[in-house]
């Protein structure tokens, strides 16, 4: 679970998703770019009945739960492009 109102790129994101962990996340800007919304992890409001009711949900609705980790294990997440766009910055120095 995430709580931010904003993040540049949420390493604990990632983090999860290498895991194999599909993460609840609140709604800012950048989450869509690391989360589709119900196959690897679910975005919600920022409004705490919001993140109760989609916590709950996953609680509840055990078929959700093992979908999104069934698209994560044959979807698997690496880090392979942040690393590629950090090698490009070292390159360009």
């Amino acid at each position: 679970m995430l709580t931010s109102a904003y993040e540049g790129y949420p390493m604990v994101i990632g983090e999860a998703l290498i895991v194999q962990t599909p993460v609840i996340t609140t709604d800012f800007a950048a989450a869509g770019e690391q989360i589709c919304n119900g196959h690897n992890g679910l975005i919600t409001g920022f409004n705490v009945e919001d993140i109760f009711q989609v916590i709950a949900n996953v609680m509840k609705n055990t078929e959700l739960l093992n979908n999104m980790k069934n698209y994560i294990e044959e979807n698997h997440y690496t880090n392979e492009k942040a690393q590629e766009q950090l090698e490009l910055e070292f390159d360009a120095i």
